[in-house]
């Protein structure tokens, strides 16, 4: 990524979602998230790879087809009074282009393959910051009774997705992908039930998520496999990693553990028992894998962890990183 045009995209990046956001009118929230996805795809291009041109051409098609579909919807509802059918219908299509933006299930087949073939900095941007003007706009349709049904069926479908296909991955990003779906279950729950606990729980999941990426950054070197032969070079970025990870599982008493005990609380105090009931199912998947994945490694007869000798610059980032992503929960418990 070189300046200043990175500069430039990453501006325009972060005003579109904003603007999408902060609108109180569909045509100019689309026109947000149009200028979000003009600024996402020149980033995803700037490297000379085939593969990371592949995925932004497919980032691209999948998110104008959102994007009709959610002009188209959204134009339709506000233009002439319509029938409790076609009410139903456009609103369908309007949160189904909302989740195909997001990501989250049954719209999630693109965001494994994308997330795979790009940069870990524009992974880490399609993780956290391209969530918020999509999800942003779903918390403001959720309190509508007639979208509750929907809603709260994608956020069962994207826990169970997320839980069950990161079961048999071996590709870190993609990994992260799945582990992003099962959390956008949440997500999307927890914008039926309050916008402050949406937020809430999308900025400890950033924070997390963020964490493991850079972890994996200052490290300087690229993980893309989990199989017996990816070599962890410090113990210290291992355990640091995997403790991370085992953090966004909502393992207690970590950080990632504090917003799932919120939501569980705020679910059953309304008689939200069946979908608590899948989402914690999800995430017990989503944990099984991260432990699978430590455990497979640490007992793998190819893999060791040496002990070179890392700048001092690299244990201080770390050590941050691990601070910062599991041991503030102890200050809650």
């Amino acid at each position: 990524m070189y300046l200043p045009s990175a500069f430039l995209f990453s501006s325009t990046l972060i005003l579109g979602s904003m603007m999408a956001i902060s609108s109180s009118n569909w045509l100019y929230a689309w026109m947000g998230l149009e200028l979000n996805l003009l600024s996402m795809v020149p980033m995803m291009t700037m490297s000379p790879l085939v593969q990371e041109t592949e995925a932004a051409v497919k980032y691209f098609l999948i998110q104008t087809v959102g994007s009709a579909s959610l002009l188209t919807s959204t134009l339709s509802l506000s233009s002439a009074p319509l029938l409790n059918s076609s009410l139903l219908l456009f609103s369908l299509i309007m949160i189904s282009s909302l989740a195909l933006k997001l990501g989250a299930a049954p719209f999630h087949w693109w965001l494994p393959p994308v997330m795979s073939s790009i940069p870990w900095t524009q992974c880490m941007i399609m993780a956290t910051w391209q969530k918020v003007a999509p999800l942003g706009l779903i918390s403001s349709v959720s309190p509508f009774s007639h979208n509750f049904i929907i809603i709260s069926t994608m956020a069962a479908m994207s826990a169970m997705v997320g839980g069950i296909g990161g079961l048999n991955q071996t590709h870190m990003r993609s990994l992260l992908a799945f582990s992003s779906i099962g959390h956008l279950g949440w997500m999307i729950t927890a914008s039926v039930i309050s916008i402050n606990m949406t937020w809430i729980y999308f900025f400890i999941y950033s924070v997390i998520n963020v964490s493991i990426m850079l972890s994996m950054m200052v490290s300087n070197q690229v993980y893309t496999s989990l199989s017996n032969t990816m070599n962890f070079t410090h113990p210290l970025i291992f355990m640091a990693i995997m403790i991370m990870m085992c953090s966004l599982g909502g393992l207690p008493p970590f950080l990632g553990f504090i917003p799932k005990w919120f939501m569980i609380y705020s679910m059953m105090a309304q008689n939200m028992a069946i979908l608590t009931s899948i989402l914690i199912l999800g995430s017990i998947l989503n944990l099984f894998y991260y432990l699978s994945m430590m455990f497979n490694f640490l007992l793998s007869p190819t893999s060791h962890l040496s002990l070179p000798n890392l700048p001092y610059k690299l244990y201080t980032q770390v050590a941050w990183l691990f601070l910062i992503s599991s041991t503030p929960a102890i200050l809650f418990i």
